[in-house]
């Protein structure tokens, strides 16, 4: 019994929330370029993703907000549709996992950034996958590189 009015507030709390999206800007040709999506509980409307697309339509990249700022894993595409670019954010800085796509798929860079500067290891492939080379960060600053040279001509 004691549960039930935990249920009913969460209920009520779910039901309530809404979300509705903004085309912010567009395109010459008419087709929107970027799109605000929001989402309103308790009377307050709060922006919690972006979306911004190309002139042929194609998602250019997209990603969540929270408290205003840019936080969480955003997506960057080319204008042919291909992934380009996943990366963390966390509280409007970049920071986490970064990964670069060539437009076949295959990973050509990663690595890791800490309060929107590299920190610890990139790696960077070559376009059939074989590790190229291995760049040591620090804060920012690279202090060291490994070249995979057997596998460059691979």
């Amino acid at each position: 019994m004691k549960q039930t009015p935990s249920f009913f507030i969460f209920l009520s709390t779910f039901l309530m929330a809404q979300s509705f999206n903004v085309v912010d800007s567009f395109h010459k040709n008419g087709l929107p370029k970027e799109i605000h999506h929001y989402t309103e509980t308790n009377n307050k409307i709060t922006l919690s993703q972006k979306s911004y697309y190309f002139v042929n339509g194609q998602k250019e990249k997209y990603g969540p907000f929270v408290a205003g700022r840019k936080d969480g894993l955003w997506t960057e595409w080319r204008n042919d549709g291909s992934r380009l670019i996943d990366g963390q954010y966390e509280n409007g800085d970049k920071h986490g996992v970064w990964t670069h796509w060539n437009p076949e798929g295959r990973k050509i860079k990663q690595g890791r950034i800490k309060r929107g500067k590299k920190d610890g290891t990139w790696t960077k492939y070559t376009a059939k996958g074989h590790k190229l080379w291995e760049k040591e960060y620090l804060e920012g600053e690279q202090i060291d590189i490994k070249y995979s040279i057997k596998n460059v001509f691979k």
